[in-house]
């Protein structure tokens, strides 16, 4: 009976030092796992970094665009493609890009839809006007800019644009360095993380 105490504290002293390696080894797993879906992130970010590079950098030029490699986005910049100050018209010019962009846009995004959580049209502003005002003007450009293209769809490309696009205005939150160049449209690929790490996938 004297033993008893040693043997419980034996016992809690085994007890404490399990307690303690399976919270280090779960502690280690879950940095594991950080570090595999940061990798796995990663990968498929570089990957359709390159292909959107491969597919559209060569037209950059003729097209009046940029691509922001961290973003994943296009983005129509130049002066004959830019919006006119407090209006979501869209110009000739963008229209005659658009019309040539769109489909072949539309089509590399279709190669890569299992990684692809949204495709954001962007409307943007200046900041000569309010930030709620632009809100609305930015908000109308991007619906502008997806209804125009939309409209040049067939049945199948509709239903694609209808899962996978949406609009943003985004006001003058990203300003484009000059008041000219933020009154621009953007499209923008958001990768689905979930897919990515675990495979899952909840569209039907």
């Amino acid at each position: 009976m004297r033993d008893r105490p040693l043997v419980i504290f034996a016992w809690m002293s085994i007890l404490a030092l399990a307690s303690a390696l399976m919270l280090s080894l779960t502690l280690s797993l879950r940095g594991r796992d950080t570090c595999t879906a940061k990798r796995l992130m990663e990968t498929a970010h570089k990957n359709i970094l390159t292909d959107l590079k491969r597919e559209f950098e060569p037209l950059a030029n003729d097209w009046g665009f940029t691509i922001d490699e961290d973003r994943l986005s296009i983005a129509f910049t130049a002066p004959e493609l830019v919006f006119n100050t407090n209006s979501a018209e869209i110009r000739q010019g963008l229209q005659r890009v658009l019309r040539e962009f769109f489909p072949r846009y539309l089509a590399f995004t279709s190669r890569h839809k299992d990684i692809l959580e949204e495709i954001r049209i962007e409307g943007h502003a200046d900041a000569t006007g309010g930030y709620f005002h632009n809100m609305l003007l930015s908000g109308s450009r991007a619906h502008a800019v997806f209804e125009f293209c939309y409209n040049l769809s067939d049945a199948a490309d509709r239903r694609r644009m209808e899962e996978y696009f949406t609009t943003s205005g985004m006001s003058y939150a990203r300003a484009a360095g000059d008041v000219e160049r933020s009154r621009r449209a953007e499209f923008t690929i958001r990768l689905d993380a979930a897919r990515i790490i675990g495979g899952k996938d909840d569209r039907i």
